[in-house]
This record gives C-alpha cells, structure tokens and sequence, in this order.
C-alpha cells in the first residue's frame, strides 16, 4: 500500500501560504487524498485549513450538486488512474449565499523524485460569468446534460447517475481495498445496508419526482456520515455503507440513530422510515461481497417494522438463520414424520366466560432442535413460498380432531385455521379445504377461516371472490389481526367478515389509570363500528382482569388470551363449554 508523500517544512510554509486557490491531492490506496490546501482554498471555501482537509477527505462532494458528483468523482479518479487532463466545471452549495456557485477545477500532475505523482488543482470561482444575467443559470444548469454529460457511458461503470454515488462493482473494489487496508492495522469494517420502507407508497403519494429528490437526499446524507466513497446505491431504494474507523456497537448505534433523525427531516419532513442491516467484519473473515449480503439479510430479516430500526448479524441471528434454513430443508420431512402438532387455545364469551370456538396453532416438534416456535418457522417458510404445505397439514389435523371428537361423543365447538397470503398464491386453498372438509365428513360450519391481514395486500377484487366462495361452502370467515398492517375501516366496504379479530398489541402498554388510554379509546371506537356493522368482534391477548372488564364495557364479544387459556393440545381440550 502507498504512503503519503512528506512536505518539507519549508515546501509546506511556501505552498500553504499562497494566495491562489488549490489543492495537492495524491492516489493513494485506491483513493484520492487531499495533503495541502493553500490559503486560497481556505478563503474561497471558507473554511479553516483543518476543516478543509477534514471535509475533503471525509465527504469530498457534499456541496456539490447532485446533478454534477457523478462526472466530477468520474473524472477525478480517472485521471488518478490513468492519467490525462483534468478539466470540469461544476457547481458547488454555499451556505453563506443560500445558492450555488460555479467552479472551474483544473488539474495537473507532477511526479516527485522518488516516483510519486502529485495533483495540483486550481480552483476558479466562475459564478459572475454564469450569471451574466437572471436566465443564464439555467441554461448554464441544462447545458450539463447535453454536452457534459458525453461521458455517460464511463460514468456508468462507476457511479450511479441519480445519487452520484458509486455503483455496486466500483464500491466492492473500494470497500475490498479498505478492507485490506484495516486488516493490516488489525481493525476491521463495519458493513450497513440500508432499505427505505414505503418507497412505492411515497412515489404514488408524491410523485416520482420527489421520490427521486428524497433517494438523493438520503444519498447525500450517506455521504455526509461516511464519505460518498464509503456508501452506495444498489438499485431502487436499497443502499448500503462502510465504517471504516473502529466502533463499539454502542457507537455505531448512535451514529445510526443520528442518521435516523436526520432521514425524517428530508423532503421537509415528508420523509420515511429505514431498516439497517449491521455486519461486523469481526464477526467472520469473509469477502467484501459476502459481508454486503449479510448485511442485508439482516436488513431484511424483519419487514413487519415499519418505524427506522436496526438488525444486527451477530451469533444469535446467525443461529436464527441456520435454523430457519433448517426449517426449509426439512418441511417436507416433518409433515411426513408428524413434527408438525397441532395445539388448541380456546376463544370464551366475553360474560359467561363459557368456550365458544378454539383456535387451532400450529407448533413443529423436532427431534433434534426441540420445540421450534411459530415465530421461527412461519416467516422462513413464507419466504420460500412452502407454508402452505403446513397451513393445509393444520386443516387436515384439525378435521381429523374434530371428527375423533365427535365421535367419542365429547361436545365441540367450532375450530377456526389460519391462512396466509401465500395460501392463495400457492394454491386454490377454497378447493383444497372444501375438498378435504368432505372426505373427512365434518360440517362446514365447525371449521372456521382466519385470513390474516397480510393477505389484504392482494389483488382485492380476487380476495373479495375467495372470501365469497368459502361464504358459499358454509364457512364462516374471520379477519385476524386487524389494525396490525394493511387493514383500515375501507376494507369492510369490500368484504363480508363474519368477526373481526384485533391485534394483540392493542392489548399492550394497556392503562390501568381512571383516564382512558389512546389504545383503550381506539379500540372503543373499532368495537362500536362493529357492532353498527353487526359483525361480532374478539380481542386476542387479554391477560389481566382490567382489561376484562373494559373489553365488557364497550361491547366486545370474545375474548382470547392467557387470562383463560393458553395453547394446548387436543387431549388436554376441556370438554364442552367448561367454565374457568
């Protein structure tokens, strides 16, 4: 790796003292690096000669328009690659008049003594002569794009031409070489991917314009935390960043969440949230490439957040991960050697407290990984797109309890299963279900439908005909977990739910003082509406006597939670409509 060229003090003393603008860069490690400015490049810029060289080097093309970073960064490393003239103009943002102006940088190399080459950059202030009159800007602005923009093409093979930021094969090679580089000073990168969630939902909101005014604004606020050769765009709404100074994790929280804080200002204030995906270079010597991957399986490892939040790949997700790859290997297997079990958590009457349904959960018993929880085993078989394999295991098990049930001669009552969204894009679920509903012989009405609200992201017009033929075969339908994603009071103009299941977390941060908490006024106002609709309602989660009783104050018609019951398996069922 290179070393920085040394100054005399004297050659120092000389160059630092001149009144003309400029700057010596030198290419080192596969970067370009500011050594000296000159008194001049002080004045122009404004800045102390340390903080010059800190923002040179930190975030070089803050202030640079978007539009102008790409063709400057491309021409400023192709000529420390390989030489030639360098010779841009560009605007730059100055704070003190609140407006652009307009550089003309121009560059030549020296070659040291002992082999170095030097780039010595004049920088000229040309803003008078761009705005010989009020519509000169302008023009001056739109006359990038046609003519110095005819490098395009080399642009393209190393910055991305919305953000300016380098591209996904430019910013390997450079996090590759830090890599290396920290590696020999027994450090190590921190590698972040970012995700901005919504980004469709705000482009139909605001426009593509302003979607692509927010994508380069998150842009410049990467750059400003990292440097813009330490971050990068990926396509669409997917980033990612390096730390290439040692953190503790505390520090790179903090550094994450001051990054959160400013995304919410962009586009004044019409902003969104992010999900940051972290991955430790400590954590295992791996390839720039792999350690980016990592990252954002981390990114993505939880897409119900929807507020700015980070995810860590460290040992804990890693062994999460093996096991949810685990559990995707060997599905097929633990439907065919009955891992997959069925446990039951009874629904009661809101007053008499008397079992009125039961919900049917799914639990897979592994003989080598023990009891493997929902919240494991369903996203990691979603994602695959093989859930419903054991949503339809779920059915079956549950008809064939109910139909031993019946005929022991023990009273039942109505089971209610689960499906997802994946259920109907794998498979025409109405026709599997009815079809094994009639060879088991169990009556339609005793096997409910919960579609979970993640399924209302579907086409609606061909949710709306699913939920009419399960109406037509005798099923009653049921909508779980209302108010925790997709779901708003429009969505019952379209469909004909026979009870609205709420979200358990309305449950959560429950007030016990006289006041009524906002969740205990929500839910009020939901259960009246129901109500008015005559659609029955139910609240999952209830685990205190309090929240008992307000839930029969305002209405509500059932009740689940670990108040009453938790999940249990069939042989552990009370008979009949037991009381507590």
């Amino acid at each position: 790796m290179g070393e920085f060229y040394q100054f005399t003090s004297e050659e120092r003393r000389i160059y630092e003292g001149m009144p003309i603008p400029f700057v010596i860069y030198q290419y080192v490690n596969l970067r370009t690096v500011a050594i000296l400015v000159s008194d001049g490049y002080c004045k122009l810029a404004m800045q102390s000669r340390e903080d010059a060289l800190h923002l040179l080097n930190t975030d070089m093309y803050r202030d640079t328009h978007p539009d102008d970073v790409a063709r400057v960064s491309d021409e400023a490393n192709r000529m420390a690659a390989e030489g030639g003239v360098y010779d841009v103009v560009y605007r730059t943002y100055v704070e003190t008049l609140h407006d652009y102006a307009v550089v003309h940088a121009h560059s030549d190399v020296v070659t040291t003594a002992d082999g170095q080459r030097l780039f010595f950059t004049t920088y000229l202030d040309e803003t008078s002569y761009a705005r010989a009159d009020s519509n000169q800007l302008g023009s001056f602005s739109d006359s990038f794009r046609e003519t110095l923009y005819k490098r395009m093409p080399r642009l393209e093979n190393y910055y991305d031409s919305l953000t300016g930021l380098p591209n996904v094969a430019y910013f390997m090679y450079l996090a590759q070489a830090s890599k290396e580089k920290m590696l020999e000073s027994g450090e190590h990168l921190t590698y972040l991917a970012f995700d901005l969630i919504g980004m469709k939902s705000y482009n139909d909101r605001y426009g593509m314009e302003e979607g692509d005014r927010l994508l380069r604004g998150f842009a410049r606020l990467l750059s400003q935390f990292f440097g813009n050769e330490n971050c990068s765009r990926f396509g669409e709404d997917h980033f990612y960043g390096l730390l290439t100074a040692h953190r503790t994790k505390k520090q790179v929280e903090r550094v994450l969440e001051n990054l959160f804080a400013s995304v919410g200002k962009l586009n004044g204030g019409h902003s969104i949230t992010v999900r940051c995906g972290i991955y430790p270079d400590r954590f295992s010597d791996v390839e720039a490439n792999v350690a980016c991957d990592r990252a954002f399986i981390a990114c993505n490892s939880d897409r119900s957040i929807f507020t700015s939040h980070y995810t860590w790949f460290d040992r804990e997700f890693y062994r999460e991960l093996q096991l949810r790859d685990y559990v995707v290997r060997n599905v097929d297997r633990a439907l065919d050697k009955g891992w997959i079990q069925v446990y039951y958590q009874p629904i009661v009457d809101t007053w008499s407290h008397e079992i009125i349904y039961v919900e049917s959960l799914c639990r897979w018993n592994d003989p080598k990984k023990g009891l493997l929880m929902p919240a494991l085993f369903i996203p990691a078989l979603e994602r695959a797109r093989l859930l419903y394999k054991v949503d339809l295991k779920v059915v079956d098990l549950t008809l064939q309890n109910l139909k031993e049930r019946e005929s022991q001669g023990k009273e039942t009552v109505p089971a209610s299963v689960n499906l997802s969204r994946y259920d109907f894009d794998s498979c025409d679920i109405v026709q599997e279900i009815c079809k094994r509903v009639e060879e088991v012989g169990v009556d339609p009405k005793n096997l409910i439908i919960e579609i979970t609200e993640s399924v209302l992201g579907l086409d609606t017009d061909y949710l709306v005909k699913q939920v009419e033929r399960f109406h037509e075969a005798g099923f009653q339908v049921w909508m779980d977990d209302f108010g925790s994603d997709y779901s708003s009071i429009y969505t019952l103009q379209r469909f004909e739910f026979d009870l609205i299941k709420l979200d358990m977390h309305f449950m959560k941060n429950f007030s016990e003082g006289v006041k009524k908490s906002k969740n205990q006024k929500i839910i009020e106002g939901l259960i009246r509406i129901f109500r008015d609709l005559r659609i029955q309602t139910l609240c999952e989660g209830v685990e205190s006597e309090e929240q008992l009783d307000f839930l029969k104050d305002v209405g509500c018609d059932a009740i689940q939670g670990y108040l009453f019951y938790k999940p249990m398996p069939v042989e552990e069922l009370p008979d009949g409509k037991d009381m507590r």
